[in-house]
């Protein structure tokens, strides 16, 4: 597995390529506990998705976390 690292004042990513060939984007935000901010950008995320075949870029889509929840705080 190896990661690359970005950070910004409210956010640090992580991109994480695993030995099985997968890529995955670690996102950690520092929002002040807000889900809302989350929950926004997971469904522009959504919504975006459903239009995928029409963009010229692929959207990402969010996983939820071992304990199967959209993200924690």
């Amino acid at each position: 597995m190896s990661a690359n690292m970005c950070s910004a004042v409210s956010l640090v990513c992580a991109a994480v390529d695993t030995s099985d060939g997968h890529r995955y984007l670690l996102r950690i935000y520092n929002n002040g506990g807000r889900s809302d901010k989350v929950e926004y950008e997971h469904r522009v995320l959504q919504e975006l998705q459903k239009h995928q075949s029409k963009l010229s870029f692929c959207v990402p889509k969010a996983l939820p976390s071992k304990a199967n929840k959209p993200h924690e705080l």
